[in-house]
């Protein structure tokens, strides 16, 4: 038996308000959207959250889930707040979160990041995979640049004469272009296969290599809907061939795995601006977590 933490339950109440809002939305405009990963698990063997998880994840087809970022800044009111590159300007993350005012949900090394950190759900966008391995290797390596300079800009010490030194020569291309114009160009590379043209779809803007996720686009050509805790969820049709394709054929039976995000800081209560602030480490806290990483690296490594 997994025993959960109140935080956990009580962000689990929030998220599916967030799934609820979701589909509401959806559903108004005549958008197709999928339970993906573990929640399309959960859904078909626990009818609901795997007792472990603490996250929703949701798919949409690359021409339903750019109607749905268009539609988004209207559609979602608060405590509602639907998180992309073009509502929360430092936000590149090649997918979109629904997240909820007045609350907490951060991943430890996004402390200093300056997007809402709310509880959210995800909203990962299915394109079009290219046929032609060499296609589909240069273009996974040039968003893949696009990507790192943007995820990695919150994370950057000005203050840090070495790093500014190392920035400049590293990401130099890309000092001079507006972040929203480059995340647009990240974006467009995608747009440019089409789903009629390709057999498979995947989730590229955010795990181009993990091909176990790539699926014929037929398993997204109808939906089925099932349970999940009080909800009714859409579910693909061939749900089957993708939960053997991510987790294997004996996907049925329960093996208790890490979650994606790692640990999440989380409440239900509170801000996460008044979070960060309550428990930003100091300056010597900060210090004492590098000596302690370094000595685990060392650790590791044997010596």
């Amino acid at each position: 038996m997994i025993n959960l933490s109140t935080e956990v339950l009580e962000a689990r109440k929030i998220q599916l308000l967030l799934l609820q809002e979701l589909l509401k939305v959806c559903n108004e405009h005549n958008l197709k959207i999928f339970a993906a990963y573990g929640t399309l698990l959960g859904a078909i063997r626990h009818k609901g959250f795997i007792p472990w998880d603490d996250d929703i994840d949701m798919d949409m087809l690359r021409p339903d889930y750019d109607k749905l970022v268009s539609i988004a800044p209207k559609a979602f009111q608060p405590p509602f707040f639907f998180q992309e590159a073009h509502t929360d300007k430092n936000y590149f993350k090649g997918h979109a979160q629904l997240r909820y005012d007045g609350t907490t949900a951060i991943r430890p090394d996004d402390m200093n990041a300056p997007f809402h950190q709310g509880i959210f759900i995800d909203i990962f966008v299915m394109d079009a995979v290219p046929a032609c391995d060499p296609k589909k290797e240069e273009l996974i390596k040039e968003t893949r640049n696009i990507f790192a300079y943007l995820r990695n800009k919150y994370k950057y010490n000005p203050h840090n004469p070495i790093k500014k030194i190392e920035r400049f020569f590293r990401w130099r291309q890309f000092l001079h272009t507006p972040d929203i114009e480059l995340y647009d160009r990240f974006e467009n590379m995608f747009r440019q296969y089409k789903l009629e043209e390709c057999a498979q779809v995947g989730p590229l803007s955010l795990t181009p290599y993990s091909t176990n996720s790539y699926h014929r686009k037929e398993c997204y050509a109808d939906t089925l809907w099932g349970p999940f805790e009080h909800l009714q969820i859409p579910i693909p049709v061939e749900y089957h061939e993708i939960l053997s394709e991510e987790f294997g054929p004996n996907y049925m039976t329960p093996i208790q795995a890490p979650n994606s995000h790692g640990t999440l800081l989380i409440d239900a209560h509170m801000s996460y601006i008044d979070y960060i602030k309550k428990n930003k480490p100091t300056l010597s806290q900060k210090i004492k977590n590098k000596i302690r990483k370094k000595i685990q690296k060392l650790k590791a490594l044997g010596k």
